[in-house]
């Protein structure tokens, strides 16, 4: 399969907006600035409460699905010191995930169908 990577400055940037929908500046990219870095600490360590008006959230008109694998680099530095995850996560970022580690035997009846399978049943459906 051919591989296909794109510039960075031809990538859709990272853009962040409040809880209402309203652009945000945060400082480079991915990273949190130092203000909001010292209000997560405050709420973590049970000296603050925290508010909703005080997070950045990715801006959804700029969103693209795959973007989580063009950005590994930050979720090295994200999952540093993480839980017990880290390695699942990491693994996703950088090989993508598969949806055959989350299947489980089922052995039942659904919708009045008896179904005994390591994987789901593959089935047709009519297009409309």
């Amino acid at each position: 399969a051919m591989v296909v990577k794109v510039a960075r400055e031809q990538q859709c940037p990272v853009q962040w907006v409040d809880s209402m929908g309203n652009p945000r500046e945060v400082s480079g990219g991915m990273v949190a600035n130092v203000q909001l870095a010292s209000i997560v600490e405050n709420v973590t360590q049970g000296r603050a409460v925290g508010h909703v008006e005080d997070l950045c959230f990715r801006d959804p008109e700029a969103f693209r699905p795959g973007e989580l694998h063009r950005h590994a680099e930050y979720w090295v530095t994200i999952m540093k010191g993480s839980s017990s995850i880290q390695s699942d996560v990491l693994r996703w970022v950088h090989e993508k995930v598969s949806v055959f580690e989350f299947i489980r035997q089922y052995t039942g009846s659904y919708k009045g169908q008896s179904y005994d399978s390591a994987r789901p049943p593959q089935r047709i459906f009519r297009n409309n």
